[in-house]
């Protein structure tokens, strides 16, 4: 695994950078929300730099693709998914 450096002309645009990393501005390990959009959705998102990452909802973990679903849905309603909507997605409530 590669880390590619930036090289910034100016101070401006390292504090710029560095502004959206604390913002939580870029998506972490491919994913395609942050912590705090997972958690708004009901997802816990337990990172693990040492294997793969684990998600759970209601206290039943999850694939990293089923939590995508459940939080595409959330955005879609505006709210937290139901016991019966979670089940339609595939979670073995």
């Amino acid at each position: 695994m590669t880390d590619e450096k930036k090289k910034f002309e100016t101070l401006e645009e390292l504090e710029e950078e560095e502004a959206k990393i604390v913002a939580g501005g870029y998506r972490a390990d491919g994913n395609l929300y942050t912590p705090d959009q997972y958690s708004l959705a009901g997802v816990t998102w337990e990172r693990n730099l040492w294997s793969k990452d684990r998600y759970f909802i209601r206290g039943i973990q999850i694939d990293q693709a089923l939590a995508d679903k459940i939080v595409d849905k959330y955005f879609l309603l505006g709210r937290q998914l139901t016991d019966e909507e979670l089940r339609a997605l595939g979670v073995p409530i």
